[in-house]
């Protein structure tokens, strides 16, 4: 957003110092502590905090490439002399919340958790937006395969509740069929007790039984 103000980006067409701002501003925005050193004659001297600000960012941006940094890799990118002083730095990385991770001493590598987002180089837009393009139409896949097996689910649901619908019925029929039979025989309807009063004694055995 600072690097599309009119006024900003007038400084690339004003005075060489001017313009250096500007190449310098953009290399804190995306760029890295190697893109500095390569143009540092042009760019001019950083100050110590310039400096590092300028590497801490450099590790944000090695972290978005890879989750496993080895020391070897970030004291030649970064040009730092120590194993403690680029040690200091990842921590301060992490204190400043840039990145999260675990230092492994003994494996002499940073392993990364989470890292910050840099803006974007103008060259990865269209990467960026083919990388969100694959990812869009991968989350409508996987919506639609949500959204069939939801409808199999319902479907066999509906199923299952007519299947069961149909059972109650048969059973219903069978039920009347035989009080019908009951009724029909001599002496059905008297005091011997019906079909229903069957159902309910052989049902109350099987409870008994059950304790």
């Amino acid at each position: 957003e600072l690097l599309d103000m009119p006024n900003v980006q007038a400084l690339a067409d004003g005075p060489p110092a001017h313009a250096a701002a500007y190449e310098l501003l953009k290399i804190f925005a995306y760029g890295t502590w190697k893109d500095y050193t390569a143009r540092a004659a042009q760019l001019g001297q950083l100050s110590a905090a310039q400096a590092t600000k300028l590497k801490k960012l450099s590790v944000v941006s090695l972290a978005a490439a890879s989750k496993s940094l080895p020391y070897d890799t970030l004291l030649s990118e970064l040009e730092i002399g120590s194993v403690r002083e680029l040690e200091n730095l990842l921590i301060e990385c992490v204190y400043g919340e840039l990145l999260s991770g675990k230092l492994d001493q003994q494996a002499r590598v940073f392993e990364v958790h989470h890292s910050l987002g840099r803006d974007l180089h103008p060259s990865e837009v269209a990467q960026m937006g083919e990388l969100l393009s694959r990812w869009h139409s991968g989350a409508l896949d996987a919506l639609g395969s949500i959204r069939s097996k939801l409808e199999t689910y319902k479907a066999r649901c509906e199923a299952a509740s007519a299947t069961a619908a149909e059972l109650n019925s048969s059973v219903e029929n069978v039920r009347a069929n035989l009080r019908a039979q009951d009724d029909s025989e001599p002496g059905g309807g008297g005091g011997g007790g019906g079909f229903d009063d069957r159902m309910d004694f052989e049902e109350d055995k099987q409870r008994k039984s059950g304790r």
